[in-house]
């Protein structure tokens, strides 16, 4: 089978989020779906992540103040914005786009099963994915990785400068320019 959907894993804060970004200011104009990850910042602090779609606004799904029965780190987060809002961002991307993006799945991404399912539906569609995914291993990036149209690229120090080049070539393969 074709590998039609890429994805990039490397540790936290290698530079996987700026790699795909990378790639996407160089793609001619094509339909961009999906979503991202984007850190909320006050004060100069990290106290938040939220899903922003590619167009449109975002929806703040964890945040250091809350107090939620989900807990990540230092994080409280909400499982049902992963269900409601970018389950509705990947759906509206099986719809018409040429590429549907999904920056990042960690940890907090995968406790929500329908997101999750969301997702595999994206994989399963004839749209090409590119994605990323934290490079600890859980259920969900090991069901993913086994998949034989995935191809993944790690991000390291090393390469993090030259990798988007090898995920374009990929891309182009697929039709994406």
């Amino acid at each position: 089978m074709k590998e039609k959907n890429i994805f990039v894993t490397g540790t936290i804060h290698i530079g996987k989020s700026t790699v795909i970004h990378k790639i996407l200011n160089c793609l001619q104009p094509c339909k961009i779906g999906g979503l991202r990850t984007v850190p909320i910042f006050e004060s100069g602090e990290r106290t938040g992540f939220a899903i922003q779609p590619f167009n449109g606004k975002s929806q703040t799904f964890a945040h250091i103040d809350w107090r939620t029965p989900h807990k990540l780190y230092t994080y409280y987060y909400q499982p049902q914005v992963f269900e409601t809002f970018a389950v509705s961002l990947l759906q509206q991307s099986l719809q018409g786009c040429d590429l549907i993006v999904i920056d990042e799945i960690g940890k907090m991404e995968a406790n929500a099963l329908q997101f999750c399912d969301a997702v595999v539906q994206c994989l399963d569609s004839a749209i090409p994915v590119l994605g990323a995914f934290q490079k600890r291993a859980n259920w969900f990036w090991n069901i993913i990785n086994r998949r034989s149209d995935v191809k993944v690229f790690e991000v390291t120090k090393s390469n993090r400068c030259d990798v988007s080049a090898e995920i374009s070539t990929a891309l182009a393969a697929i039709g994406i320019k």
